[in-house]
């Protein structure tokens, strides 16, 4: 159980190696922030999907890292290569033990995934009974190592960078897929992105300037600045929307009483003060906000369109984001559009696809069209290559993803089903 000070024991393990590499094939500058400043990603994955005012408190961090190691750099003309020792000193200043795993073979296989499953194993048994587990690796094989983990009822939380089996997804308490990676280790507020009031946000008042009388125009102004900062915080420390009871919580935790003395700061109820100014951006339900630049609205069951038995079979093994036929080949097509104009960068095309789909009337939010391009790549599609591809050859790489997760799983299709599910993930003409 968590201790008493709402601080989470937690045990961070980091493969280096495996996050790095497949980072920086998907966003190489998302990698080299990854690699250059990890305690910023470390103090925003302290808050990630916490209740305030809870935190981790990460008693033991370990990378594992092999000195030798190296990979293009994408964005080098040169033919430059990035070596991973270069980025120990940034490990080590956050904290980090660096554990060097060299290369054990010719083919650079080295045993960072042994060394860590043996340190995880061993400290289950650690006297400071650890309440919480982070893996940053999207090897597989540590599917017994969480198995090991609940056993001994202890939380886990899966951090990847990369497609992985469902299996491994499904016995982790907490995942974060690549698309959740990449917002962590994003800055935390683009300079655009937020209004002014987060610069001065430590330094505001959190009650009525004026004592004993109703709060000035200028008071409202002040106190309103300071709840639009601590609402965009927690939405950017935050993967996905947020409870709107968590944020009550939390604004009356920072505020005080003065949240219900001014009846929600002179507007009458959360909504309306969420509607109001800089926050009337933002998305919300009945019960959820979120941030539309960051977040996926949280999925509805309206939403859920019929499909055809098998498709719907699929997307439950595989997790294929449930799409219309219509809706996949526009999809296809507004990649193949992008990487024809621009070089690829996952936060870029997802938004940028998303964005061109909407305004020919066509639905589709970032984290499908994200899990379209991280299919597509790991079925044997390089996004970054030259001449990019073309949407029939992104749409043929999907479809070979999508196959082999399915019968990694167990899932027995015959040659009807493929051809029904080549004819849905097909281009239009």
């Amino acid at each position: 159980m968590p201790s008493s000070d709402s601080r989470i024991r937690s045990a961070l393990y980091v493969d280096f190696d495996n996050v790095f590499g497949a980072l920086l094939d998907l966003d190489p500058k998302a990698a080299i922030r990854f690699a250059n400043s990890p305690q910023d990603w470390l103090d925003r994955l302290a808050l990630l999907d916490l209740p305030p005012p809870s935190q981790r408190a990460f008693l033991v961090r370990r990378c594992y890292l092999n000195p030798a190691g190296s990979k293009p750099d994408p964005e080098s003309t040169e033919g430059r290569r990035l070596i991973f020792s270069r980025f120990r000193p940034f490990l080590t200043r956050a904290g980090f033990e660096v554990i060097d795993c060299p290369a054990l073979t010719s083919f650079s296989k080295n045993a960072s995934d042994i060394l860590m499953a043996i340190d995880i194993v061993e400290a289950l048994t650690h006297s400071t009974n650890f309440d919480e587990f982070v893996i940053f690796s999207a090897d597989a094989d540590f599917t017994p190592v969480l198995r090991r983990i609940r056993e001994h009822d202890r939380q886990t939380l899966v951090v990847s960078s990369s497609q992985v089996a469902q299996a491994y997804r499904n016995v982790a308490n907490k995942f974060v897929d690549e698309a959740g990676l990449i917002d962590l280790i994003s800055p935390v507020v683009a300079p655009d992105e937020l209004p002014n009031v987060l610069a001065t946000a430590d330094i505001l008042p959190t009650a009525p300037a004026r004592i004993g009388g109703a709060p000035s125009d200028a008071d409202y102004e002040v106190l309103r600045g300071r709840a639009a900062a601590i609402i965009f915080q927690m939405l950017a420390n935050s993967s996905g929307p947020i409870l709107l009871t968590a944020l009550a919580e939390e604004l009356r935790r920072e505020l005080g009483n003065v949240i219900k003395e001014t009846n929600w700061l002179g507007r009458g109820a959360l909504g309306a003060l969420i509607d109001s100014g800089p926050t009337a951006r933002l998305s919300r339900s009945h019960l959820h906000i979120w941030d539309p630049d960051r977040h996926e609205g949280p999925l509805q069951p309206a939403s859920l369109k019929p499909l055809p038995e098998f498709i719907a079979q699929i997307c439950r093994v595989t997790e294929m984001p449930r799409l219309t036929h219509e809706e996949y080949s526009a999809t296809f097509k507004g990649l193949a559009t992008f990487l024809s104009a621009q070089p690829f960068n996952l936060t870029l095309i997802t938004q940028s696809v998303r964005d061109r789909l909407k305004s020919n009337g066509i639905e589709v939010g970032r984290n499908p069209i994200g899990f379209v391009v991280r299919g597509s790549m790991y079925g044997g599609i390089p996004l970054n290559r030259q001449p990019p591809p073309e949407a029939e050859e992104i749409a043929l790489a999907f479809r070979t993803s999508i196959l082999h997760n399915a019968r990694s799983s167990q899932m027995e299709i015959n040659d009807d089903q493929e051809r029904q599910l080549t004819e849905w993930l097909s281009v239009d003409v």
